[in-house]
């Protein structure tokens, strides 16, 4: 019996969250997300505060225990004043004199109407009154936005009112904003992007060649925020965990330039549920397709196999192995293992295909061409690990990334099926269809 190993770790520096009372007659978590440590500044803590509230940060008085925190503490650190994990303060925002506002705020709604290619469409749905003083800045108001609806970072959304787009930097009265002014939320442009290369170019996905600003990738090829978050919709539903560009190159090669789905997060200027949708869709594609990963059927904890355990289908989770109820379970049903099997790789359960499947895949797929040789099936199992491994282009030269072959670097020819080391082209002979037999 092997023990899994769970598919994540944890680090070992552990960071603050702390709550601070006194917003809207609530307790506002700023969590272990912001990695406050003893290092943190009173300045630092005063900013999360005014990103989870809109207010100005200068307008935020904290109390600690027996002491302000006025602002001629703004640079000291958390240890100095004691404040540790789990510690509570209360908060106090200073009033401003002059006139207020009412404004609505027709939002950006995060979910796409539908996702037909190339024509990703929001819907201005929902709609927020919000109260500000006319001295504040439209930055001020977009933070009192996201405060209100943690939809889009103030840094990530635009502004306009009757078609006129509002600067961060000017106050609400000199945007001629009156009571009741509907104010409407959108994505901002990439040109107010900083750290991007801009092109007025025709985009590579939906060929728009409209004066927008789009972003110039890497590799030469120019996308559209609307581009960029409709193809990473589309990887996710395509099961794909890597981000490749799609366009083709001046001699009619795919480009396939790894992009960084920091820089595509960006140019997307993805709204918080986008974020979550497609980070969790990379991370579960990339658990079930390349980790080859699994749920324990006792605690629903993920799971892979390790170098360990290949040799076995009779696992236990280390989530729950000194739980009372848990149990070995097979590796390919997921099933509780029956005591009385001496296979190694049958776990006893009649249903159990082990290597059934595998076989009719192996025997039942297509075949293409390689190398210039034809009727090479599409998909082999690797001759070291038996993970099945599909063709789907370059040469006959292939590295299996499984657990077990990533360790040893293992490489083969996927006509012959012979190990790369010491492999000639002019001896290889295609390999017949395999068969894979389990040992009793």
């Amino acid at each position: 019996m092997s023990t899994l190993s769970q598919s994540s770790s944890s680090s070992s520096q552990k960071y603050y969250q702390i709550f601070v009372k006194g917003f809207e007659g609530r307790t506002i978590l700023l969590n272990s997300s912001l990695k406050f440590t003893q290092n943190t500044t009173i300045r630092e803590l005063k900013e999360a505060v005014s990103d989870r509230t809109g207010i100005n940060f200068k307008e935020i008085l904290l109390i600690y225990g027996t002491k302000q925190l006025a602002d001629i503490y703004d640079n000291k650190n958390l240890k100095e004043f004691g404040i540790q994990d789990n510690s509570n303060l209360v908060m106090v925002g200073r009033l401003k004199g002059g006139v207020n506002i009412s404004l609505k705020i027709k939002l950006l709604n995060g979910k796409n109407n539908c996702f037909l290619l190339f024509a990703l469409s929001y819907i201005l749905d929902e709609e927020i009154t919000v109260n500000i003083a006319e001295e504040s800045t439209v930055l001020e108001l977009k933070k009192l936005i996201h405060s209100r609806k943690n939809l889009l970072g103030s840094d990530q959304m635009c502004l306009m009112c009757a078609g006129v787009k509002l600067n961060d930097a000017r106050k609400i009265k000199l945007c001629n904003l009156k009571q009741g002014y509907v104010v409407t939320q959108s994505k901002q442009d990439l040109s107010e992007i900083p750290g991007l290369i801009i092109s007025y170019d025709p985009d590579i996905l939906s060929f728009d060649d409209s004066h927008e600003a789009r972003a110039k990738m890497p590799c030469g090829h120019v996308i559209s925020t609307e581009s960029m978050t409709q193809f990473l919709q589309s990887l996710i539903d395509a099961k794909k965990y890597v981000i490749k560009c799609p366009a083709f190159r001046g001699d009619g090669r795919p480009c396939e330039t790894e992009w960084d789905y920091k820089l595509c997060k960006e140019i997307g200027v993805l709204t918080l549920e986008e974020r979550q949708k497609f980070e969790t869709g990379f991370e579960m594609n990339m658990f079930y397709q390349q980790i080859g990963g699994k749920q324990c059927p006792f605690c629903e904890t993920f799971v892979m196999k390790d170098i360990n355990t290949q040799s076995t289908n009779r696992v236990r989770c280390v989530g729950c192995q000194n739980r009372i109820g848990s149990y070995d379970f097979c590796w390919i049903c997921l099933k509780k293992w029956i005591s009385n099997s001496s296979s190694p790789k049958h776990c006893g359960n009649p249903d159990c295909e082990s290597a059934k499947d595998t076989n009719k895949i192996l025997e039942s797929c297509g075949v293409k061409i390689v190398d210039a040789i034809a009727n090479i099936p599409v998909t082999r199992a690797c001759p070291n690990c038996k993970t099945l491994i599909e063709h789907t282009s370059g040469c006959r030269h292939m590295t299996c990334t499984s657990p077990i072959c990533r360790e040893k670097k293992y490489q083969f020819c996927f006509i012959c099926l012979q190990p790369w080391t010491g492999h000639n082209n002019s001896t290889c002979q295609v390999a017949e269809r395999q068969k894979l037999q389990d040992k009793q």
